[in-house]
């Protein structure tokens, strides 16, 4: 069964009406850079966000865009108030920054900026951003895991 499908199905047992909003790409004004913008699912007032694979599957999509460079940039994501779980200084003059957030759905994911600005090492544990991040793969002791490297940050709801 699709997630769709599942979602409608828990929704109608609950008695309740999701709301469905496809993702799209935008582009970024005054720039050659775009973004996507994944799905968003919302239940009783609780934004969700989802893309339409798993983790390795939509790597492996990123991947058949390469090699990426002048006139083929690396796609962009805005992730939709996401939740910081833990911040991270790195480095030996501390000026590294490592996430961990979460979204509504309680999907995680690891976010790293080198040479972050100040404002941003100022970030607290339950704050809600809306970071514009690249999707990375990360392997370590053979394990494969999907982290973003941190471009810019939307503060509106911090």
């Amino acid at each position: 069964m699709k997630l769709k499908k599942k979602i409608e199905f828990v929704c109608d047992f609950c008695n309740t009406t999701p709301k469905f909003i496809n993702g799209s790409i935008r582009k970024i004004d005054k720039t050659n850079l775009s973004y996507i913008e994944p799905h968003r699912i919302i239940i009783n007032d609780i934004t969700f966000l989802a893309f339409n694979y798993s983790n390795e599957i939509f790597i492996e999509d990123l991947k058949q865009l390469e090699p990426f460079g002048a006139g083929n940039e690396e796609p962009i994501f805005r992730l939709r108030n996401v939740q910081i779980l833990n911040v991270t200084r790195m480095g030996a003059d501390r000026n590294h920054l490592r996430l961990d957030l979460r979204d509504n759905s309680g999907k995680q994911l690891k976010c790293i900026a080198f040479y972050a600005p100040e404002a941003w090492l100022n970030l607290d544990v339950s704050d809600r951003i809306e970071p514009l991040v690249q999707l990375i793969e990360n392997e370590w002791n053979g394990i494969k895991s999907v982290e973003a490297r941190l471009l810019d940050l939307d503060f509106s709801n911090h």
